[in-house]
Formats: C-alpha cells, sequence, structure tokens
C-alpha cells in the first residue's frame, strides 16, 4: 500500500463539537484531539460523525481508479450524546441513541 491516511481522535470520550476530551475526573486536563495522520487538526463547532463522513468521502474521491480497504469507525452512539439538532428532530420519539445511528447513516451514504 503507498499509503495510509488516518483521521480520528485517540481516546473514546471525545466532545463531538470541540474534538476536546473530557472524561477521567477533574484532575485530568481536558485536551484537544482530532489528529490527520500525526498532525492536529482544528474543526471546532464541525459535528464530529460529519467530519468523518467527510474524511472518508474525501479519500474515496482521491482513490476511485485505484483498490483500496477502508475503515470508518464512527465515535457515537457513545457518550457523550451529542447530535444536529436537524437528526434529532429528524427521529420521532427519539431513543437514546437514535440520532446517532441517523448520522451515521447520512455519513455512511
Amino acid at each position: 500500500m503507498d499509503s495510509i491516511t488516518i483521521t480520528g481522535f485517540i481516546p473514546v470520550c471525545v466532545d463531538y463539537y470541540s474534538h476536546r476530551y473530557y472524561w477521567g475526573g477533574t484532575n485530568l486536563v481536558n485536551y484537544h484531539d482530532l489528529w490527520r495522520n500525526r498532525a492536529e487538526i482544528f474543526e471546532d463547532g464541525h459535528y464530529l460523525t460529519e467530519r468523518i463522513a467527510a474524511e472518508a468521502g474525501k479519500f474515496i474521491g482521491q482513490h476511485k481508479a485505484d483498490p483500496f480497504f477502508m475503515y470508518v469507525p464512527f465515535n457515537g452512539p457513545h457518550y457523550p450524546m451529542h447530535a444536529p439538532g436537524e437528526i434529532c428532530e429528524a427521529v420521532r420519539r427519539p431513543r437514546a441513541g437514535a440520532p446517532h445511528v441517523c448520522g451515521h447513516d447520512c455519513g455512511g451514504g
């Protein structure tokens, strides 16, 4: 394989909009945690599920002529339970995690 592209976060509990790690109590510093390969990227205010989906779509567009393997693990539906308002409104009687699953469906096409 000529190249590997990695976009995401390192721990498992990252805020969906600030991309900061908050878990672990008050004695731990909350820190920014969003990366593209080895470079930290700042896209505060962008919903994490949509960012991951956009990165996957960008990779597909750049490599559509060549065979590739892609693994796209979305963070949701895990804590913290965040989802854009338009997704929450589209889900009738939302159950815990339902808006996140809809976000995955939109991201996966």
